[in-house]
């Protein structure tokens, strides 16, 4: 799927499960580029629980339902389970 000229892996409406191990002051990517994003303390509440995808921006990041409030954070690919899970299954 390709949203503003962007391949994405999920979309929007799509349940995930937020990585059990994920740790600050690390990257994780995108599958369809060289972008990255960190996790910041304040996305950690939500490892290890699912929720759905509302929003994709220009650069294929991922807006989550447990993130309307007034700050939201960029989740990625890697930042996801099921992401891992199929890459895993891939290799």
């Amino acid at each position: 799927m390709f949203v503003g000229g962007v391949h994405v892996f999920f979309k929007v409406g799509d349940l995930v499960t937020v990585r059990s191990d994920l740790q600050g002051n690390i990257h994780y990517r995108m599958d369809n580029s060289e972008e990255y994003d960190y996790v910041v303390p304040e996305m950690e509440e939500w490892i290890g629980k699912k929720a759905i995808i509302v929003e994709i921006d220009e650069c294929g990041e991922y807006y989550i339902t447990e993130d309307n409030n007034e700050e939201r954070w960029c989740w990625t690919d890697e930042m996801f389970e099921e992401y891992i899970n199929q890459k895993n299954i891939k290799e």
